[in-house]
C-alpha cells in the first residue's frame, strides 16, 4: 500500500502533510510540492535520478522528480537516496525517511537503483485558484495516479510491483522459533536453526528514463481492465497461487475475445451483433462464434487456457506452474490483439513488453 503524502508549507499551514511553498513564484504563478511513497518501490538504472518527468495528476500538469544521491555517497553497495535537488533547493525529508537506494544488481553486473518515494510539483494561478482547494484534488488523485502509473511499469516491464495474493516472508534465520528444554523442564536453550527462504530470480528488466517518461505520460487514463488482470495473473503465479491466476488469465482472456468478436461483428453482421452477444456470453461459445467470422483462435487456447480455467473453477483442480505459464500465454497473446498497448505521439511506435 502507497504511503503518505508529505511535503513543506509556507507559514506551516498543513493539508494532509501537503504544502504550499509561496517563495516558489514563476509569473503569477505559484507552485506546490509533494511526496508519495511508491510501495514496494521499483528497480531502474541509476541514469533515471538524473531526470524529471512529465505527468498528470487530477487533470493538472505536474512533474516528478525521483530521489537524489546524497553528497558523500562514496559506494554503490547499499548506499541510501536522499531528496532530490528541484529548482536549486532540496526537497523537504524528515531525517531517516526512506527515499530508496542503490545498490549492484550481481547477475548482469549493472549499477541499479530501488526508488521508493517520489516528488511531485504543480503550479496553479492564485488569481483563480483556491491554494486548499488544488491541494485538497492533487491529495485525492495521487494515489491512482500511482496506482495507473505502476500498472504501467508493471506491463512493461514485468516487476511485481502489486501485492496480490499472499506473499511468504523472506527472511534469514528461524522462521519458526525453537528451544531444547532441559530435564528440570524449566531451563531452556533456544536452537540457532539457520533457514532461508527460497528466491526463485528470474531475469530483471530495470526501469530507465524513457520507459519511465512514457508511463507517467500514460497515467491517465490507466491501462485497461484485461491489461490489469494479466499483471495481477502474474503476481498470483509469483507467489504460487496457480488456480486463482489462470482465472484472472482466463477473465483477461474473455475480455479481449469479447472485444474481438465485437469488432468483427460490427464489420460483418451489425444488425443483430448485440443479439448475438447476448445469446453467447460464455468464452467458449465467443471462441466459436469468432471463427465463424474467420478468426479463429489456435486449439492451443481452448487446451491451455479454456479447459484448465474450467477445471480450476469447476473441480478447483490443482493448477501447475507450468500450466499457469501457458495459460497466462495464451491470455496475452489474445488480449495484445484486442487491446494492442498505445502509440506514443512522440515516437508514433507502441509500447513494448520486456516480459
Amino acid at each position: 500500500m502507497a504511503g503518505p503524502l508529505t511535503a513543506r508549507t509556507s507559514g506551516v499551514v498543513l493539508l494532509r502533510s501537503l504544502r504550499v511553498d509561496d517563495d516558489c513564484i514563476w509569473g503569477q504563478m505559484k507552485s506546490l510540492e509533494w511526496w508519495y511513497d511508491v510501495d514496494p518501490g521499483f528497480l531502474a538504472h541509476t541514469a533515471l535520478l538524473q531526470d524529471s518527468f512529465t505527468t498528470r495528476v487530477a487533470g493538472r500538469d505536474a512533474l516528478v522528480y525521483p530521489p537524489g544521491v546524497p553528497a558523500g555517497a562514496i559506494s554503490w553497495a547499499n548506499a541510501p537516496l536522499g531528496p532530490p535537488q528541484i529548482a536549486g533547493y532540496t526537497a523537504s525529508s524528515p531525517p531517516g525517511e526512506q527515499w530508496g537506494w542503490l545498490d549492484s544488481f550481481t547477475a548482469d553486473n549493472e549499477e541499479i537503483v530501488a526508488v521508493k518515494r517520489l516528488v511531485l510539483t504543480s503550479q496553479f494561478d492564485p488569481d483563480v485558484e483556491d491554494a486548499q482547494v488544488v491541494a485538497e484534488q492533487v491529495v485525492e488523485a495521487t494515489a491512482s495516479w500511482w496506482a495507473a502509473v505502476s500498472a504501467w511499469v508493471e506491463l512493461i516491464t514485468g516487476q511485481h510491483l502489486t501485492h496480490v495474493g499472499h506473499y511468504k516472508p523472506q527472511v534469514l534465520g528461524n522462521v519458526t522459533p525453537i528451544w531444547l528444554i532441559g530435564e528440570d523442564g524449566f531451563s531452556s536453550t533456544s536452537m540457532k536453526i539457520r533457514t532461508t527462504s527460497r528466491i526463485e530470480l528470474s531475469p530483471l528488466n530495470l526501469v530507465d528514463s524513457s520507459i519511465f517518461r512514457n508511463v507517467l505520460f500514460l497515467a491517465e487514463p490507466g491501462p485497461p481492465l484485461a491489461w490489469t488482470l494479466l499483471r495481477d495473473a502474474r503476481s498470483l503465479k509469483n507467489v504460487g497461487q496457480h488456480r486463482r491466476a489462470v482465472i484472472d488469465a482466463a477473465t483477461a482472456a474473455d475480455l479481449g475475445v469479447t472485444q474481438l468478436l465485437d469488432e468483427q461483428l460490427q464489420i460483418h453482421n451489425p444488425t443483430e451483433r448485440a443479439a448475438i452477444l447476448q445469446k453467447n456470453p460464455m468464452l467458449g461459445q465467443k471462441v466459436k462464434q469468432l471463427s465463424k467470422l474467420g478468426v479463429p483462435l489456435p486449439q492451443s487456447f481452448n487446451d491451455k487456457l479454456v479447459c484448465k480455467r474450467n477445471v480450476a473453477v469447476h473441480e478447483g483442480a490443482i493448477i501447475t506452474n507450468q500450466q499457469c505459464s501457458d495459460a497466462i500465454g495464451e491470455a496475452v497473446s489474445v488480449v495484445e490483439k484486442a487491446f494492442p498497448l498505445p502509440k506514443l505521439p512522440t515516437t508514433a511506435q507502441s509500447l513494448k513488453r520486456l516480459w
